[in-house]
C-alpha cells in the first residue's frame, strides 16, 4: 500500500467545509482521483443517484447545484494547471 506522498502528485490540500469530488454529477459516475486524510475527518456523504433524480424532477435544484459546483470545479482545474506548470517548468 502506498502512503499519501509515495509516488503521487498532490494537487491541493482541502480544509474544513471543502467539497471533495464531483465525479458523481456526470456519467459514467467514476471517481478520478484519490484523497487522503492526514487528520481526523468528519464528512457528509450524499446519495448521488437520489440527488441526480431530484435534479431531473426539480430543474431549479439542478441549476442551484451547478451554481455551487462550477466554481469549485473551476478552482480545482486552476490549481491543477498551476501545479502542472510548476512541475514541468523545472
Amino acid at each position: 500500500m502506498t502512503t499519501p506522498d509515495e509516488g503521487l502528485l498532490r494537487i491541493e490540500t482541502l480544509g474544513a467545509g471543502d467539497l471533495l469530488g464531483w465525479s458523481w454529477i456526470l456519467a459514467p459516475y467514476r471517481w478520478h482521483f484519490d484523497a487522503y486524510a492526514v487528520t481526523d475527518v468528519r464528512a457528509v456523504g450524499l446519495n448521488a443517484s437520489c440527488l441526480r433524480e431530484r435534479c431531473k424532477m426539480v430543474p431549479e435544484s439542478h441549476l442551484e447545484l451547478l451554481k455551487r459546483l462550477v466554481p469549485v470545479i473551476e478552482h480545482r482545474l486552476h490549481m491543477t494547471r498551476r501545479k502542472l506548470l510548476d512541475l514541468y517548468a523545472k
